[in-house]
């Protein structure tokens, strides 16, 4: 059913190849869930695991990867149109997804204690990075793979965030392992729902929000998707350096395709990692 990629209910087009992988994904986690449970007594089928699940792809999709941006990114243009319309509270997220390359699952789950405002890296001589009590930073372990990632601030970055820090302030309950980024009642804007889906408020904050106000003035303005942000942060960061150090900035869990074995023998060059992100900054400037 799902490699056959049914129609989009109420659309004449078929759902897309990522999503029909999803859906796969999640049948196949629950049938070694099943397989493995005391509850019931279904055991999976000797030749389960040799069925074919790929989902294969229309030949204007894969035409469409044949082309010198195969990875779908905002212009600067449109990152400019984006940060006029965007309220202080989307302004952060737009910086976070730019600067650190966050997506929504890191911006909805920063923590105050993970904000380093306004004092010198603690292992600038370590890391060779020259620092001062001017910088400051973000450094955090990724929850979806447990890679721990650091992130110079742009002076943006830092006003935004002090207007955050300052808004959760007002909301209350600002411990400092508290969730920087919440709802007016304080809920916070990533989280499972009771169901165990992933909550959706900031897809939704971005498009019923920033999105739509740029369409009233810009109708033709693409409607990328807010994940877009952190593949738009990916590029420039390879842009201004290398593919390795793009892997470190994102918190891969492999920045090095080719070597498994090199995070056990070197540290991540985030000295690298920050000077990307600072000509990132300028280009954007």
């Amino acid at each position: 059913l799902w490699r056959n990629r049914p129609m989009v209910k109420g659309r004449n087009k078929p759902i897309s190849a990522k999503t029909a992988e999803n859906h796969i994904k999640q049948l196949k986690a629950f049938f070694r869930w099943l397989h493995r449970s005391q509850m019931f007594s279904w055991r999976k089928p000797e030749d389960l695991d040799e069925i074919d699940t790929r989902v294969p792809k229309t030949p204007e999709e894969l035409q469409a990867v044949a082309d010198t941006e195969q990875v779908e990114t905002f212009t600067r243009e449109e990152l400019c149109i984006l940060n006029e319309y965007a309220t202080p509270l989307e302004r952060v997220l737009l910086l976070l997804g730019l600067n650190c390359g966050f997506g929504a699952a890191e911006s909805g789950t920063l923590l105050l204690n993970q904000i380093y405002l306004f004092q010198p890296h603690p292992k600038a001589d370590i890391i060779g990075f020259e620092t001062s009590p001017k910088d400051s930073f973000l450094r955090r372990v990724r929850l979806k793979n447990g890679v721990y990632g650091e992130h110079v601030l742009w002076p943006q970055t830092v006003e935004g965030l002090q207007r955050a820090v300052a808004r959760r302030q007002r909301i209350g309950n600002a411990t400092p392992d508290a969730v920087l980024l919440v709802s007016e009642q304080g809920e916070p804007l990533y989280h499972d729902t009771e169901s165990d889906n992933v909550g959706r408020r900031i897809q939704n904050l971005w498009y019923g929000g920033v999105l739509r106000r740029v369409l009233k003035d810009h109708p033709e303005f693409r409607t990328l998707s807010f994940g877009k942000l952190r593949k738009t942060a990916g590029n420039f960061i390879r842009r201004f350096s290398d593919g390795e150090t793009q892997g470190v900035f994102l918190c891969h869990g492999r920045p090095v395709k080719s070597d498994e074995l090199s995070d056990i023998y070197a540290n991540r060059d985030f000295a690298k990692v920050f000077a990307a992100i600072r000509a990132a900054g300028e280009y954007l400037q």
